[in-house]
């Protein structure tokens, strides 16, 4: 079973940024859908920093302000023991999480494996690509994106937003895992 996810944070700097979007998509053996999901996280002490690059209002995280706690747990037990893939997740995403849930009580989120998409095709592209560059030079139209995005999470999102995000790694990781390359 592998976890797709990704994050949306108020910053680069794991010691005192947030994480303010986790989405994820878990899939079987033979990557077919089994759950996903997309969550918020909002406190009184937060200093915003998403809406610019993310287009996440804080209004719309601040509405999720009662589900924190549960939100924290459930992100925790997602990931723990996880096979989970992202892209640039395992210099940025995993270390981001496991250093946001530590702060928040939850200490020693560890996943079972790390699938970056980022290492797995550098030895291709013999470069590292940003995500949407990545599915654009597979030949992954926003089209695909978008159709599935919608299917899986029930609603249209964009670029730098989690959902789009990990449907985007998901279908570059499907493709590595046809193609040979993983």
């Amino acid at each position: 079973m592998f976890t797709i996810s990704d994050i949306e944070t108020t910053g680069l700097n794991p010691s005192v940024n947030e994480i303010v979007q986790f989405a994820y998509l878990r899939l079987d053996d033979n990557l077919t859908p089994l759950q996903s999901g997309c969550m918020y996280f909002w406190h009184p002490k937060m200093i915003w920093g998403a809406e610019e690059i993310h287009h996440i209002p804080e209004a719309l995280a601040r509405e999720h302000a009662d589900e924190f706690e549960d939100n924290l747990r459930r992100m925790y037990t997602i990931l723990s023991g996880a096979d989970v893939v992202g892209h640039n997740c395992n210099s940025f995403d995993i270390p981001f999480c496991r250093q946001f849930l530590a702060r928040h009580g939850l200490r020693d989120m560890n996943v079972n494996n790390g699938y970056d998409t980022m290492s797995i095709y550098h030895p291709v592209f013999k470069k590292r690509m940003k995500l949407e560059n990545l599915a654009q030079e597979l030949g992954i139209t926003e089209e695909i994106i978008t159709m599935c995005c919608n299917m899986w999470f029930g609603e249209n999102s964009h670029a730098h937003d989690a959902r789009y995000d990990v449907t985007m790694t998901e279908l570059i990781f499907a493709q590595a895992l046809r193609t040979g390359v993983l």
